[in-house]
């Protein structure tokens, strides 16, 4: 993908997509009314391609997903998003948490400390 291309789709992700709060299909057909436009001026061996819609999503996921909805929706409703209460932190890969707890059980017996580990 050329490089003016990829300004085009991020011009109209901003203007488009997080400002006008458009969908994805909305700025997709914005940015091939402006590729077909600039082709018009351009010879037949240098014209621009025009993305699909799945680079524009994957282009649009690229950006900060906070910064996305701070955009879209306002700071409140980001902050109410993206409050950390909500779901906590996510592991992606084995063994990425480990949870450890110490409980100490009084037996008539003896004080023995009882070790678990929860591998979430």
């Amino acid at each position: 993908m050329s490089e003016r291309t990829v300004e085009i789709i991020d011009q109209c992700i901003d203007n488009i997509y997080l400002e006008g709060r458009e969908s994805g299909e909305a700025t997709r057909l914005e940015v091939m009314r402006i590729i077909a436009n600039e082709n018009l001026s351009l010879p037949p061996t240098k014209q621009l391609v025009a993305p699909s819609l799945a680079t524009i999503y994957r282009m649009i996921n690229g950006r900060d997903a906070y910064e996305r909805a701070v955009a879209r929706y306002g700071e409140d409703e980001a902050n109410r998003r993206f409050r950390h209460s909500k779901a906590g932190f996510r592991a992606t890969r084995p063994n990425e948490r480990v949870e450890v707890d110490h409980t100490p059980l009084d037996l008539p017996s003896s004080t023995v400390t009882l070790a678990s580990a929860c591998f979430c």
